[in-house]
């Protein structure tokens, strides 16, 4: 996992219902078991996960994968759908952690394979690895290559 201590979201909206628990944190931030999700109108469709742990907070950008892979669909392994009480596909908010390059943000990828599945129901989440990771990427472009390179030109 990579994350950007340097940024940091300023003037971002949190909406109270979108606090949620990682029990058992993220990988390398176990102890950061609480979760907000924050976003800028100006930011869509990326939002920031802050993580509160014993050390103060860290801040990831994710997005929801729908908005730049259409076809992304997780297969969850059971183990992982019963842990968070999953029945329903419907009750899966499922969010992607983003790694930017400040110096190429047109460089930036999505880790389409440890999405953070969260039960809408009960606002409990995990980051899992998905049954049908050899599907996806740990490192998808966000920005097609001939869009990025657009944008350089």
């Amino acid at each position: 996992m990579k994350f950007l201590p340097e940024l940091y979201p300023q003037d971002v909206a949190a909406v109270p219902t979108n606090a949620f628990t990682l029990p058992d944190g993220l990988l390398g931030f176990r102890d950061y078991t609480h979760a907000e999700l924050l976003y800028n109108a100006d930011q869509l469709p990326f939002l920031w996960m802050k993580l509160t742990g014993p050390s103060g907070s860290v801040n990831f950008v994710v997005l929801e994968p729908g908005i730049i892979l259409p076809g992304y669909e997780i297969e969850l392994f059971d183990a992982d759908a019963d842990g968070l009480g999953l029945s329903d596909p419907a009750d899966a908010m499922v969010l992607n952690i983003v790694t930017l390059n400040p110096r190429f943000p047109q460089a930036a990828t999505v880790n389409l394979i440890g999405p953070v599945v969260v039960n809408r129901r009960t606002l409990v989440g995990r980051q899992v690895v998905i049954e049908n990771h050899t599907r996806y990427s740990a490192r998808h472009p966000v920005v097609e290559e001939t869009e990025a390179a657009r944008a350089t030109a």
